[in-house]
C-alpha cells in the first residue's frame, strides 16, 4: 500500500496505522530529483513524531 500525504500531521496519523497493526519495517519514498530536500524535511518533520509511535 501506499501513503500519499502532503501534510506532517495526515502521514504520522496513516503510518501509526501501520504501526497499530504490528508492521516495523517501512519504506518511505519521495519521487522527484530533489533528494536532498526530502530527506531534510523528513528529519525535520517527521522523524521524531514517527518515533514516538514505536
Amino acid at each position: 500500500r501506499w501513503i500519499v500525504a502532503s501534510d506532517p500531521d495526515e502521514a504520522v496519523e496513516k503510518v501509526g496505522q501501520y504501526v497499530t497493526w504490528g508492521l516495523n519495517h517501512l519504506v518511505f519514498h519521495a519521487p522527484g530529483h530533489d533528494q536532498r530536500r526530502f530527506l531534510d524535511l523528513f528529519k525535520k518533520d517527521l522523524e521524531p513524531r514517527l518515533r514516538k509511535l514505536g
